[in-house]
């Protein structure tokens, strides 16, 4: 069975588009914008909140804002990506409930900008299944 080429995809990935090692995600997204189906490839917003103490993951939280601040990005191979920004913190339902909403407007959003119309979706990560 083969997928409508037509169909766009929207893929909620387990990483970033821009990283030295690319995973799965990334070989899924480049071959289906092979075989001809739009993509867009929802970075990961991270399974942990960032440390502020710890540089690194300063590094990757001026990284995100840049890229959301861009917008929907080309990624090349066909491959359009967003940025998602999340709140941060997990700690209350409540909280936990207002980043799933905000991430589910920002996918609907620039799939909406893109033209996608009843695009699948593809969820690397459990965290993504509620948009």
């Amino acid at each position: 069975m083969s997928l409508d080429p037509r169909v766009p995809l929207v893929l909620a990935a387990s990483a970033v588009w821009d990283t030295a090692a690319p995973v799965n995600a990334h070989q899924i997204a480049r071959r289906f914008a092979a075989r001809g189906h739009p993509v867009l490839f929802v970075e990961s917003t991270g399974l942990r909140p960032p440390a502020l103490s710890a540089p690194h993951d300063l590094k990757r939280v001026a990284s995100r804002v840049r890229n959301f601040a861009s917008g929907v990005r080309a990624g090349g191979d066909g491959v359009q990506v967003l940025a998602p920004l999340a709140l941060p913190g997990s700690g209350s339902a409540a909280l936990r409930r207002a980043s799933e909403v905000a991430l589910a407007i920002q996918v609907e959003r620039a799939a909406r900008r893109l033209g996608f119309a009843a695009p699948g979706v593809w969820a690397f990560v459990p965290t993504a299944v509620s948009w």
